[in-house]
């Protein structure tokens, strides 16, 4: 039964140790995805009501012109600074919560966690720094390259459902697998 997906990195073919599936990936991701919203929200909130504020008054005191006044650009361009430093936060949580506790809380809550390969075998112990933050800044910020990134962004999410070791791009870059704890 060599055949099996995790075998040549030693893994068992079911159970605890074995290659986690793509639903279970996908879901930790979700769950990890509410956790983080009300996080979110509360941060740009304040943002969101200033653009709608200043866009309010431009449709107000509009001209005929269609072009924006530096109040609407200045706050555009904090929008535009405020999601960057909330990627910038995202990727902080994901590898500071991988490298404290080796995993984030929704691959906790769904019983997985992402392992390190070095020379060939997975290697349970805990990820070094390095690694934590290559593969969380891989994910959150491959969708910033200008006109690909979000093709990149979707290959990186769907990558696991055809490659032989169940990887998405940002695990293959970081040289990791997600396995199961349960």
């Amino acid at each position: 039964m060599a055949g099996y997906k995790g075998a040549r990195y030693g893994l068992p073919p079911a159970g605890p140790g074995a290659l986690a599936s793509q639903w279970r990936r996908w879901a930790a991701r979700l769950l990890d995805g509410l956790i983080e919203l009300p996080v979110v929200f509360i941060i740009m909130l304040p943002l969101i009501i200033d653009v709608a504020h200043q866009a309010s008054n431009e449709a107000g005191t509009s001209t005929g012109t269609a072009q924006p006044t530096k109040g609407v650009l200045a706050t555009e361009g904090l929008l535009f600074l405020g999601i960057l430093l909330l990627l910038c936060g995202q990727v902080c949580w994901e590898a500071l919560a991988t490298r404290h506790w080796g995993r984030t809380p929704g691959k906790a809550i769904l019983g997985i966690r992402p392992v390190r390969v070095q020379q060939g075998r997975a290697n349970p112990g805990r990820m070094p720094a390095g690694t934590c933050w290559g593969r969380a800044a891989f994910y959150n910020l491959i969708g910033l390259v200008p006109c690909v990134g979000g093709i990149i962004a979707l290959l990186n999410e769907l990558w696991c459902l055809w490659d032989q070791d169940r990887q998405c791009l940002h695990d293959k870059a970081a040289h990791t697998l997600v396995i199961n704890d349960l």
